[in-house]
């Protein structure tokens, strides 16, 4: 695949449009592209006879020839009251509750939903009494879903204990407590992630306590999911139309600057398709933005064939895949190594292009000019786009509209963007919300399926041998343990630096076959050292290789050639697969720092006697009291070079 990269725009991205004005304004909504046609000659679309407009600038919609208002009205609560023994039975763990049409019943906390009679709809997911119950996290780093009767469900749907029947559906509601709410123990900044000072909203009933509380009245900071008329009208259209089976792969790609809503928009079409009677093709999503993905973690680009939707808070780790291939970048800006981003996305692209009735979702990085305008590009020219959404409150299309050559049967549709509240909500910034997801990858266990936000140093960590520098293939080919180490963006880093390098950083533990260590042959042999074998960031980029996950190194031990490590992963699965001598192990550190309190944590330095007070310590063991602002390799956190197991 061609390469269509500037080096000038990667070093000269932006995160927004210009102000430069145009002539001539894009006044449809939805539209055929033609490749270097003038925005004028865009014609509007026509369904059915029907010409429409949903929406750019004026927020006008234009059904069936006739304009109306598009009505967006930011939901912050629950519209109607939970009266006990009406329309709410509270149970010990359970909240039974009743839905009139028109009743948007808000919870925020962590919950199982499911539907006992009627069909309800829960961020465009729509649950019926068959449906398996949803498990959801309505945390505030996302908006909080929204539970309602589905439109057109008859009221004619009665419970025991609900005096106030017929409803159009009954849905349960289930405490889950999974532990989640402990992250703020472990990471401060998170102190309301559920809870909420002066909060009239009850955790509890007669006795009865929940780990979920349903919004009856607007807390600080929190946002229900709110869908703009035209977004809703577009989520309906593109379900139908994409739903339709013709033998062709439908791609969907969305656009826009960043806060504009464009994750909001591909989880609620996720949904929809996901619960259509009329799609019949799998559903996958290109995640794009190592900086803000929502199917893999941060540092990575992915392409997830979903089974289960995105509701509330999404974990990558929770949600539920047939099939799933993640690159590791090892940055959180594809414009740090441009040319081995695209390298990495074409190896995604090429899976998108050979996978069978499909529709796959595009959530495009939030930058629409320089190398994100470069992205951008790239998946047109590579991909027989279906549809573009753009997402904007500009008056005039984005610059990647007008200037990029789309097929002339790409359909573009555009749609306001869905920041337009008056009301004051104050987000966690995306570094805050990159930690609260990484820390609570690093403390879930997939076993027992509950978050243990202990401090990772209270726990032995797992120790693997590693290979110390060599050339010979045939030595590597017999060694089941950490075969290389590669640092990315590693200037100035000496092999004797290495091992120092790595400790209390994240490392990505990664797989290449056996024949892939042919390519190794010849290499320079690296001098004799201690230290782990040191395989260089080219090799990486250019080799196909099977991520496994993120570790955290605690300590490397040059004397007995070990490194000792935290991972969440199935590590059993991975020793078994290392033993079979098919794969080969290897770490690469990215530039993703470790946030402090994972290994500092206030639970163990503060309060009126220290944790490791009981122990005859006075501070951590393997971390320096004081830290300091030395850097190798990246590195910004102080260590002492200690590697005694506990």
């Amino acid at each position: 695949m061609s390469a269509r990269l500037s080096a000038f725009a990667a070093l000269n991205y932006s995160d927004s449009e210009s102000d430069r004005e145009t002539n001539g304004n894009h006044n449809d909504n939805t539209s055929r592209a033609s490749a270097g046609a003038n925005e004028n000659d865009t014609p509007v679309a026509e369904m059915g006879g029907m010409a429409f407009d949903l929406g750019l600038g004026g927020a006008a919609m234009f059904v069936n020839g006739a304009a109306a208002t598009d009505h967006f009205v930011p939901i912050l609560h629950s519209n109607f009251s939970l009266v006990a023994e009406q329309n709410v039975v509270f149970g010990e763990q359970t909240q039974t509750v009743g839905l009139l049409p028109g009743n948007v019943l808000v919870v925020k906390g962590r919950y199982r939903v499911s539907v006992l009679c009627g069909v309800a709809s829960v961020d465009s997911f729509v649950m019926t009494a068959g449906t398996a119950g949803q498990l959801v996290d309505a945390s505030n780093l996302a908006s909080l879903p929204c539970i309602r009767a589905a439109a057109g469900t008859p009221v004619d749907h009665s419970l025991p204990g609900l005096s106030a029947s017929p409803f159009a559906c009954v849905v349960q509601l289930e405490s889950h407590d999974d532990r989640l709410d402990r992250l703020p123990l472990l990471y401060p900044h998170l102190r309301y992630l559920y809870a909420c000072e002066h909060s009239k909203n009850s955790w509890s009933h007669q006795g009865h306590s929940y780990t979920f509380s349903a919004l009856v009245e607007a807390e600080p900071n929190r946002v229900a999911t709110s869908v703009p008329d035209s977004w809703a009208y577009q989520l309906g259209r593109l379900a139908l139309s994409l739903g339709v089976t013709d033998r062709r792969n439908k791609i969907v790609l969305i656009v826009g600057n960043k806060n504009t809503g464009k994750s909001s928009f591909l989880k609620l079409l996720a949904n929809t398709l996901l619960s259509a009677a009329s799609t019949n093709a799998g559903v996958q999503i290109l995640d794009i933005d190592p900086g803000q993905p929502e199917l893999c973690l941060s540092g990575c680009i992915s392409l997830s064939n979903i089974t289960s939707p995105l509701i509330g808070t999404v974990h990558s780790f929770r949600v539920q895949k047939s099939t799933e291939v993640v690159k590791y970048l090892g940055f959180n800006s594809p414009n740090i190594q441009p040319l081995n981003y695209l390298r990495q996305l074409d190896q995604l692209i090429d899976s998108v292009i050979t996978s069978k009735n499909t529709i796959t979702l595009i959530n495009s990085p939030g930058w629409v000019k320089g190398f994100g305008a470069e992205i951008i590009a790239h998946l047109n020219a590579n991909l027989d786009i279906t549809s573009l959404i753009q997402l904007s409150d500009e008056l005039r299309d984005l610059d990647i509209i007008r200037e990029i050559p789309w097929n002339r049967e790409t359909e573009i549709v555009r749609l306001p963007a869905a920041n337009r509240s008056t009301h004051s909500f104050n987000t966690y910034s995306p570094l805050i919300i990159r930690n609260a997801k990484l820390l609570s990858y690093m403390h879930y266990d997939a076993v027992s399926r509950v978050f243990d936000f202990n401090p990772l140093l209270l726990k032995s960590p797992y120790r693997l041998s590693y290979l110390t520098p060599t050339s010979d293939v045939r030595r590597m080919r017999s060694f089941n343990g950490i075969v290389g180490v590669s640092i990315f963006d590693s200037q100035g880093v000496s092999v004797a630096d290495v091992p120092q390098s790595l400790e209390c950083q994240y490392v990505a533990l990664v797989t290449i076959s056996i024949d892939t260590l042919l390519s190794l042959e010849g290499q320079d042999p690296k001098p004799s050292s201690s230290s782990p074998n040191c395989i260089t960031e080219s090799f990486i980029h250019s080799v196909p290789s099977t991520f496994h996950g993120l570790a955290i190194v605690h300590s490397v031990d040059t004397q007995n050639q070990t490194i000792n490590i935290y991972t969440p992963i199935d590590t059993v699965t991975l020793s078994e697969n290392l033993a079979s001598g098919k794969e080969k192990l290897l770490l690469v550190k990215g530039r993703g720092e470790v946030p402090m309190d994972e290994i500092y944590s206030t639970q163990l330095t503060k309060g009126p006697a220290m944790y490791w007070n009981n122990f005859g310590l006075s501070c951590p063991p393997y971390v320096n009291a004081s830290l300091n602002n030395d850097v190798i390799g990246g590195k910004t956190v102080g260590i002492r070079r200690n590697i005694q197991r506990r």
